[in-house]
């Protein structure tokens, strides 16, 4: 047998084994998850999401070489970089720049989770590249992936996950040529299966060196970790964003001894609580444009709250009203987009249980937005001539600040509580 016919079979027998796994998998789903899989993923057409993705990229195209920052507090941040705002994750890093110089940068740091995710060479982004510089990166060569000094940086108990291309070539780079001059011991691999919203692999299983539906996650360690599952299936639905691979913090976090795990990432797109992300575009996907859109004016949340919240709540939906962001000059803070692009206007869906008094329909709040981070402006004095209470008794869900008459509930009632926002008034104890 040629070298050429062995990895075709090992090809095809992997495949295999993903297979007869999805289809175990797929005989346990219930129903009801099929139903709400579909239901959430269908925004758009797909190819309005390769539009929006195209776009998106192009946009979020930086030059952020040598630049170093984070956020070190238990609340995500809204960060200016440049010309640029960025949504930071509580308890994060990066390192800006080339990934060796990067980690040079890092000794004496050491971490107990290792990630990375390789800009593999092949020919389809060399060609890619060709085309259009903006939709590539730098690629490397397998050589060269194994001389970043990474060494220095893993704790005495170590776990290291490699994303892999189905490549024979850099399956066995990394196993024979990367994790020995890693310093590092292979354990086992771990397969991502991607799915469309049917629970279906978004492309046949391919015979030989075709694409395949998956990807792989090749495990090392240093020193000792916990047991980690043999060729354990990961599944889910990818992200539209190029190269936006899935978590997996949570998902190693029971496989390492260490209680509170300090987190590296190497060649990071975006960021992760608990994480130092080190690349070339570690803040590529935290850029603000790609979350504001779909926070307030999603498709698929509007009708969430009329045909899927409000119904198991038992409430009936009445109207919606428009809450219009403005500047200090009485002008939208954005222009009005066209499609699924940003709004200067978020919205206020209404619903009711028994009766209530007539309350009119698309009406317009206007109002300059507060500079704090998700800080919507008081309803309550807005909505009391709708209800027929004299003294209504008011509940605030998801609150991140107090009102008089109400009560509030969450994670952070007290976030905009703070004595540090608030001029000096008399002091009492609670």
């Amino acid at each position: 047998m040629t070298k050429k016919r062995k990895k075709l079979d090992v090809i095809h027998d992997e495949a295999s084994c993903v297979r007869a796994k999805l289809e175990k998998v797929l005989l346990k789903v219930p129903p009801e998850i099929y139903n709400q899989f579909r239901y959430n993923y269908n925004l758009l057409s797909t190819t309005a999401v390769r539009n929006i993705a195209k776009d998106l990229f192009e946009t979020t195209a930086f030059s952020h070489n040598g630049i170093l920052g984070g956020n070190d507090s238990n609340f995500p941040l809204k960060c200016k970089v440049n010309d640029d705002y960025f949504l930071l994750p509580r308890k994060s890093r990066f390192f800006c720049g080339d990934v060796i110089e990067q980690c040079k940068k890092l000794d004496g740091k050491k971490f107990d989770i290792v990630i990375a995710d390789p800009p593999w060479w092949n020919k389809y982004i060399r060609r890619l590249k060709a085309a259009n510089t903006k939709l590539s990166y730098s690629m490397m060569y397998n050589e060269e992936i194994a001389l970043i000094p990474v060494k220095n940086l893993f704790a005495d108990n170590c776990l290291v996950a490699v994303w892999c291309t189905n490549s024979p070539s850099n399956v066995t780079a990394v196993k024979d040529l990367i994790f020995p001059n890693w310093g590092v011991e292979y354990v086992t691999t771990w397969y991502w299966l991607k799915v469309t919203t049917g629970f279906k692999p978004v492309c046949d299983f391919g015979s030989g060196s075709k694409k395949q539906p998956y990807e792989r996650i090749i495990f090392g360690k240093v020193g000792e970790v916990g047991r980690i599952p043999k060729e354990h299936l990961i599944i889910s639905v990818p992200s539209a964003l190029h190269s936006h691979k899935p978590p997996l913090l949570d998902i190693l976090k029971p496989y390492v001894i260490a209680e509170h795990p300090q987190v590296l990432e190497l060649f990071a797109r975006y960021l992760l609580p608990n994480t130092t992300s080190v690349g070339f575009e570690p803040l590529k996907w935290q850029h603000i444009s790609l979350y504001e859109i779909w926070c307030t004016n999603s498709p698929s949340n509007v009708t969430a709250v009329k045909d899927l919240i409000f119904p198991n709540w038992g409430v009936e939906y009445v109207t919606t009203w428009y809450w219009l962001k403005v500047t200090t000059g009485f002008k939208p803070v954005c222009d009005f987009g066209s499609g699924s692009k940003k709004q200067p206007y978020e919205r206020i869906i209404f619903g009711k249980v028994g009766e209530v008094g007539r309350i009119p329909k698309e009406h317009l709040i206007i109002s300059v937005p507060s500079a704090l981070h998700s800080h919507k402006p008081p309803l309550l004095d807005i909505l009391k001539p709708y209800v027929i209470a004299e003294h209504p008794q008011v509940l605030e869900l998801f609150a991140r600040y107090l009102l008089p008459n109400t009560t509030s509930v969450g994670f952070e009632p007290l976030k905009w509580q703070h004595i540090s926002l608030y001029e000096s008034i008399e002091e009492i104890s609670c």
